[in-house]
């Protein structure tokens, strides 16, 4: 249960706060996290253009496709950040592993307390 714990929070990716433009997001070859104005979030390994428009580059069943985005549907463009997405992976883990210790230390260690002589 424990590296199913780890494994789950090492793949959990963050992106910036603040959007970007279609153009930014070419140049940058990040992942990025589009949510259009209808609410639908769309993930993708990188934003290219080709042929006079944005594709969105995702791996479908070990396949790589091109989805066409239409900038005019874009309420919010997020890019990748690698170096938090790291750290909250890490952190995140490292938190968990010494929880568990501490309930492992907790549930094997002798609190035999003696109370005498405190008047109970």
């Amino acid at each position: 249960m424990l590296f199913s714990a780890l494994l789950f929070f090492q793949s959990c990716r963050v992106y910036y706060h603040s959007s970007v433009t279609l153009e930014q997001a070419v140049k940058e070859q990040k992942r990025v996290k589009i949510k259009t104005k209808d609410k639908k979030v769309n993930k993708f390994k990188r934003v290219e253009y080709e042929n006079g428009m944005f594709v969105g580059i995702k791996k479908v069943k070990g396949k790589i496709v091109k989805i066409p985005i239409d900038a005019n549907e874009i309420e919010k463009l997020r890019l990748h950040n690698k170096t938090l997405s790291i750290i909250y992976g890490v952190g995140v883990s490292i938190v968990i592993a010494y929880g568990v210790a501490f309930i492992i230390f907790l549930a094997t260690w002798d609190l035999n307390l003696n109370f005498d002589g405190l008047g109970y």
